[in-house]
């Protein structure tokens, strides 16, 4: 390396002394150097128009579809949907069919008439533009394919006519009539045309989006007509058509017939890695991710330079859990394609699951920078917003998400998870959006239970979790949930079921170790209930569930141990310095102690943060009471009765002030709407 940089430095140094050689050799030497420096630049400039030349070689040598554009009739422009605006969201659509598969068809463009991709520039002498050279050399070549439809309406029969046609290099490909219309309908006619295209164009990744959007039995078809018309004998094309088969098998869940047609794609096709990426596709998918992992391996060996297998290997990784190995993976990926956006977004997945939302968000955003229209990472981007308290920013991503993908379940439901928190109402909405589009939505079905519970629709909260149930009957969240409304309902025998199901799916969630504890507390169960109180205490990775906390002060409270209750009234109040109940407990220590000032001010603390919670007024009410302030004690018995009618304790405190006020009457009846509800009193 020393002597190339040594021989690089005298190089310099003898350019030097030939400047300086020029300068003394008068007008002759200067005349002599300009005629080879415009040599220089005329060969230059050749050499610059052969890399031009070549350039546009090889643009033209890129398969290219164009479409035409499309005759409508006269009733679908009078609806605004004339040749032109028709044409574009055709083409829209057939944009979407594609994006549904990030490698379908690689490197081929799909452009109209009138949106070509070199500027309208003529070169002089030939008068000839770049569009026109790269369109009659891809004429030669037979690669550019003509897409063209027309739509024809019969008033009498009541039809619509859609016509598909493609052809290559001047000749007809294939054309196919569907009369499957029977309204005029723009957009119904816009989906018909632009799958009938598609299935001609590129069956294979219209395929795979009818399988994304669960419509198996037209992507059925669409493989039948892949095996049984093909014009020419392609076993790679053969070979597609039974990765379509395998992953609607898989779908319908039937593994066997699956890897059979995995397996079966790999025969006719040893030569890529697409059928062994689709057989560790259905394995992975039938939780076989040892023969999963084997079959990407068989991919990466087979193309190394090729990404798909290291993002897919990393996505088995994941499901192991196996975040550094999947990280790895997808970190390959990336480097062998920069461009790769699922691999980017999958990376982003993984610094999610280890809690790093920040690094998630980067990867995130730099997938949608790739592709601005994959709806799933604008959706994970919405999520790691979300897990980061930027509410606005991520109901915007999960709009976005919604807009590119209407039939996308998720982004309903993130953003019914943010609505949820101001507008019950739009949540629900969202929610339900999200279940239509997927029934078996868990996730969806308990968060519209949880929007029905806050809405104080009890009996339609449990309709929905016992739902989510029937489609998850392991799911700890959705048995803990049903019995926090079980209880509300007083089915306290079904609630404590529940709760124990809960425990048994999940021993490590706090919730249902805290939901039982509140009912066991309420049952006098005092041991029982700290100790799962304590549990809930114990599983708390987090160390934020304030709840735990407070029961367990209660049950000390209760056990007259009233120094250990105060701790952890505090430790709750810290957890959550909006929470009204630890300040309420405080109150009641302090009250039953004679600190009547500072119980007075812990229960003012609690109205503060919650004025419509019954305890604190009636707490303070007896504080006012023993302080003979009988005006304000009473104000304070009648908001919380107000608040709660079912408060027996603040009845009896309404009658003693009533008492004490001569108003024997009113004290009589107070006291016997106290023993109703409470025979205690």
């Amino acid at each position: 390396m020393s002597r190339f940089s040594t021989r690089a430095l005298s190089m310099s140094r003898g350019h030097t002394r030939d400047s300086r050689r020029v300068l003394k050799g008068g007008w002759k030497s200067l005349f002599i150097a300009v005629k080879v420096l415009k040599q220089a630049l005329v060969a230059a400039g050749a050499t610059l128009l052969i890399v031009y030349v070549c350039y546009l070689v090889f643009r033209a040598r890129e398969p290219v579809a164009v479409l035409e554009l499309i005759s409508v009739p006269k009733e679908f422009a009078d609806l605004g949907f004339t040749s032109e605006v028709f044409t574009s969201k055709v083409r829209e659509r057939l944009e979407t069919i594609r994006s549904t598969y990030e490698v379908a068809s690689p490197g081929e463009q799909l452009s109209m008439m009138s949106d070509r991709e070199f500027p309208d520039i003529e070169i002089p002498e030939i008068k000839l533009s770049p569009q026109l050279l790269v369109d009659g050399l891809r004429k030669i070549f037979g690669n550019e394919q003509m897409l063209s439809g027309a739509i024809t309406y019969s008033a009498s029969g009541g039809t619509v006519d859609v016509q598909s046609r493609i052809s290559c290099a001047g000749r007809l490909v294939q054309t196919r009539s569907s009369r499957e219309l029977t309204t005029i309908s723009p957009d119904d006619a816009i989906a018909v045309l632009s799958e009938d295209l598609m299935s001609m164009h590129d069956p294979y990744t219209l395929g795979i989006f009818l399988i994304t959007k669960q419509q198996y039995s037209k992507a059925a078809g669409v493989s039948d007509d892949m095996l049984h018309s093909c014009l020419d004998d392609n076993a790679q094309l053969y070979a597609k058509a039974h990765i379509l088969r395998s992953y609607i098998a898989s779908r319908a869940g039937d593994a066997n017939k699956a890897i059979e047609e995995a397996n079966a794609a790999i025969r006719l096709d040893s030569q890529t890695v697409s059928p062994l990426l689709a057989l560790g596709y259905v394995l992975s998918e039938n939780n076989k991710l040892d023969e999963a992992t084997a079959a990407y391996m068989k991919a990466i060996t087979l193309d190394r330079g090729a990404a798909a297998p290291h993002n897919d290997l990393g996505s088995v990784f994941k499901e192991q859990h196996r975040w550094e190995d999947a990280k790895k993976e997808y970190s390959i990926a990336i480097s062998l394609d920069s461009n790769d956006a699922v691999a980017h977004a999958n990376l982003g997945n993984i610094f999610e699951n280890q809690g790093k939302f920040s690094e998630a968000r980067s990867e995130y955003q730099k997938a949608i920078r790739i592709d601005p229209k994959y709806a799933l990472a604008h959706n994970d981007l919405g999520y790691a917003l979300y897990a980061q308290n930027h509410l606005d920013e991520a109901a915007m991503e999960y709009r976005w998400a919604i807009q590119l993908d209407p039939d996308f379940a998720y982004p309903h439901n993130g953003l019914a998870n943010i609505l949820a928190n101001y507008d019950l109402q739009a949540a629900a909405a969202e929610y339900r959006i999200a279940i239509k589009l997927n029934p078996h939505f868990v996730f969806a079905l308990i968060g519209l239970g949880n929007v029905l519970d806050d809405l104080h629709l009890q009996k339609e909260a449990e309709a929905e979790y016992r739902n989510a149930l029937s489609y998850a009957p392991t799911y700890a969240v959705a048995w803990n949930n049903l019995g926090f409304v079980l209880m509300e309902e007083g089915r306290i025998d079904e609630a404590v079921t529940a709760y124990q199901d809960a425990i048994n799916f999940d021993n490590k969630l706090p919730l249902a170790h805290n939901g039982l504890g509140n009912i066991l507390r309420e049952k006098g169960k005092l041991n029982e209930a700290a100790s799962e109180y304590k549990d809930a205490i114990l599983w708390d990775v987090d160390g934020k569930f304030s709840d735990p906390h407070n029961g367990l002060a209660n049950v000390l409270k209760d056990q007259h141990r009233f120094d250990e209750a105060s701790t952890e009234y505090r430790k709750a109040s810290v957890l959550d310095p909006k929470s009204a109940d630890p300040h309420n407990g405080l109150g009641n220590i302090l009250l039953q102690e004679g600190r009547l000032d500072d119980a007075a001010k812990e229960y003012n603390t609690a109205i503060i943060l919650d004025h419509s919670l019954s305890p604190p007024h009636d707490g303070l009410g007896y504080v006012l009471y023993q302080q003979e302030k009988l005006e304000d004690a009473q104000i304070q018995f009648e908001m919380a009765i107000k608040y709660d009618p079912k408060n027996a304790d603040a009845y009896y405190g309404l009658a003693n002030v009533f008492t004490k006020m001569g108003r024997l009457k009113q004290a009589a009846a107070s006291l016997r709407r106290a023993h109703s509800l409470d025979s205690r009193f």
